[in-house]
């Protein structure tokens, strides 16, 4: 299958951020450009407003058709930005609702209560909801054990989800998920 389509991946909090097999192959393979959308510069948290404003404004600085990829939080980061952007997005094992997450106290450990109250409140002040269900895409490993499968396909009800048997959050074997992946991402999935 042909790529007509500028990809921009991105990571989750803990991947890293663009040494991760998934960014490498995303980067080396595909010509993907990779966003981090976890730390600022000086290693501080970046908050969600943030990486949410850099993904867009990122998208729309690229001429042509672009597709979105993201992984664990990067998921949920561009399940946001598809909807705000209008650009197909496929979500690797995506976080649902990160803000209720009961990884949050291990994730944040080490952050004031002030920011973590903030980080939680701007994370679900960017969910704005799923409006264009046809631009998302969520490919779900039963293995996970980070987050419930199940959630996910809840969550995306009304988009075209795909739920693979075994794997691990990292999200295993994705190089035999990029065919489909290209075919959500250019266009053919949804029209």
């Amino acid at each position: 299958m042909s790529n007509n389509v500028q990809i921009v991946y991105l990571p989750g909090l803990h991947e890293s951020q663009i040494e991760s097999q998934k960014a490498k192959f995303c980067r080396d393979k595909l010509g993907a450009t990779i966003i981090n959308i976890a730390r600022n510069d000086d290693g501080s948290l970046m908050p969600p407003k943030h990486a949410l404003a850099k993904v867009c404004h990122a998208v729309e600085g690229i001429s042509g058709k672009v597709g979105l990829i993201g992984s664990s939080y990067g998921g949920h980061i561009a399940a946001c930005a598809s909807q705000v952007t209008n650009t197909p997005a496929v979500l690797l094992n995506p976080a649902i609702k990160p803000w209720e997450s009961p990884l949050i106290p291990a994730l944040l450990h080490g952050e004031k209560e002030a920011t973590v109250k903030e980080l939680i409140a701007q994370a679900r002040d960017i969910d704005k909801g799923i409006t264009r269900p046809h631009l998302i895409m969520p490919i779900v490993q039963t293995g996970d054990t980070t987050f419930d499968w199940r959630d996910t396909l809840r969550f995306y009800n009304n988009s075209t989800s795909i739920k693979y048997q075994g794997g691990e959050h990292y999200f295993e074997g994705f190089e035999k998920f990029i065919p489909l992946i290209l075919w959500h991402l250019n266009g053919d999935s949804h029209g």
